[in-house]
């Protein structure tokens, strides 16, 4: 896993990045998504964004390229931590599911149900969500979108909170539909 961020010429010094991949393997759910990572042809590169894409944002992953951009620019351990525990697990979705994104297969309908209901719920309590889950309604367009983006949302904020164990126990009790979504995934 440390070899797919050594080969970006922008990347943080080695000594970061063994600080990072330790600290997102011992996240719960997090170590999953990374190993599965680690054993795919998904390449990790640290750069500027507006080289791969028009965006501002923190990160991308390009399903074409099969490769994850994570903006150099970033700073603090824990943000780089989220961005990539963020976009990995798009990456994996993608990669496993062969749907978009979306954290099911295609035909399965009992799955598509169950998430769109749990987005839905998630949408109708807006006001009370964490501002990490609110930036899925806020930032991107269409329900498809919402879906796609709402999965990432648990092992962003796993990994944001990752420090304060009163918050990781929240995120379960705050959001346990979706945390149950994305643990059986």
């Amino acid at each position: 896993l440390i070899s797919k961020f050594l080969e970006s010429p922008h990347a943080p010094s080695l000594e970061i990045i063994i600080g990072i991949v330790y600290g997102l393997m011992s996240i719960d759910g997090v170590e999953e998504i990374m190993t599965k990572i680690a054993y795919s042809d998904i390449e990790i590169v640290f750069g500027e964004l507006a080289e791969e894409v028009n965006s501002t944002s923190n990160g991308f992953f390009n399903p074409e390229k099969m490769t994850i951009f994570i903006n150099s620019s970033l700073k603090g351990d824990i943000n780089i931590m989220a961005t990539l525990a963020h976009e990995c697990t798009h990456g994996i979705m993608t990669i496993t599911y062969c749907n978009g994104g979306l954290p099911y297969c295609k035909f399965d309908l009992y799955s598509e149900e169950k998430w769109t209901d749990i987005v839905t719920d998630l949408k109708k309590n807006f006001v009370e969500l964490d501002k990490i889950i609110k930036n899925v309604f806020t930032q991107y367009e269409g329900e498809h979108l919402h879906k796609v983006e709402m999965i990432v949302r648990i092992p962003h904020l796993r990994t944001h909170f990752c420090k304060n164990e009163v918050e990781l126990r929240n995120i379960k009790t705050k959001y346990p539909d979706l945390s149950d979504f994305f643990d059986n995934v």
